[in-house]
């Protein structure tokens, strides 16, 4: 997970994240394991495509790392789980006598995607956070950007179905109120 990047920090992000939301995630900092003691300090925070990521460096080796919170790590899983689920029931389970390509490539997207979450999950194995009386790791959060960044991995995997139950709470709502409301024709 750790690379040395070459591209400038301002390339890094199309669409940074608000400034109040990036007060309490400036302040932190992580442990670097070129020396000891060496600690990797915040130089940006933004998003790449689907994910808030921050970037750490130290300033001992220079080694640069991005860091994606585990929230985001425990969403992206869920949704890549159930799109896998969705790819497999079709393709394998479904069908009278499956393939073993079919087989092959759901299982292979299935390494991939175990692959990616590892590969997420080193960099805060590695590099962990750092706390001091003054920079506590995990402080109040402003915004709900900020909420979500400071869950854990656990919480994270449950946000896509709290938000499938809301739309179709939302819907139920809706159809009862127009059931009640309206006459039929």
């Amino acid at each position: 997970m750790a690379r040395n990047i070459k591209a400038p920090v301002s390339a890094m992000t199309q669409n940074p994240a608000p400034p109040s939301n990036d007060d309490d995630v400036l302040s932190q900092r992580r442990r670097c394991g070129c020396t000891v003691g060496s600690e990797m300090h915040v130089i940006s925070h933004g998003w790449d495509r689907y994910n808030s990521l921050t970037r750490f460096k130290c300033k001992t080796c220079r080694t640069q790392v991005d860091v994606i919170p585990k929230s985001h790590i425990g969403y992206t899983f869920s949704v890549s789980s159930f799109g896998i689920a969705f790819i497999a029931y079709f393709f394998v389970f479904n069908v009278r006598d499956p393939s073993i390509w079919a087989k092959l490539i759901v299982g292979a997207i299935g390494v991939f995607q175990f692959g990616v979450l590892l590969a997420q999950f080193l960099a805060h194995k590695y590099y962990p956070l750092v706390e001091t009386a003054e920079i506590p790791a995990a402080k109040c959060r402003k915004g709900i950007i900020a909420w979500i960044e400071g869950m854990s991995f656990g919480t994270g995997i449950f946000l896509p179905v709290l938000a499938a139950v809301m739309v179709l709470g939302i819907c139920f709502l809706l159809g009862i109120a127009i059931h009640y409301s309206f006459q039929p024709p």
